[in-house]
């Protein structure tokens, strides 16, 4: 089995395990609370305001939430991260 770190690895694989990286409560959804972790998580000691977080969060919906249901499914996932090939092919590991 190919690691999903492998440059080598499908951009589908890729995909499906980030997602599962940032569905932080395992709902099979990505929602508020889980990217307002992701924020919190990549801006360490920095932390945003909570108004900050809040627009945040609405401009991701508005750009990925396709049916307008306040979270992200997989397949709206997907369609972003094979729009972005770069998030893609950083998305691995080399030694």
């Amino acid at each position: 089995m190919m690691s999903v770190f492998n440059e080598k690895a499908s951009k589908e694989l890729k995909a499906e395990y980030a997602f599962r990286m940032y569905d932080f409560d395992d709902d099979g959804f990505i929602g508020s609370e889980d990217i307002k972790e992701i924020i919190n998580r990549l801006t360490g000691n920095e932390k945003l305001k909570e108004t900050d977080i809040e627009l945040l969060i609405e401009d991701i919906f508005d750009e990925s939430d396709v049916d307008d249901d306040s979270k992200i499914s997989y397949p709206e996932f997907e369609n972003i991260v094979l729009d972005c090939p770069e998030m893609i092919t950083k998305f691995r590991f080399r030694l």
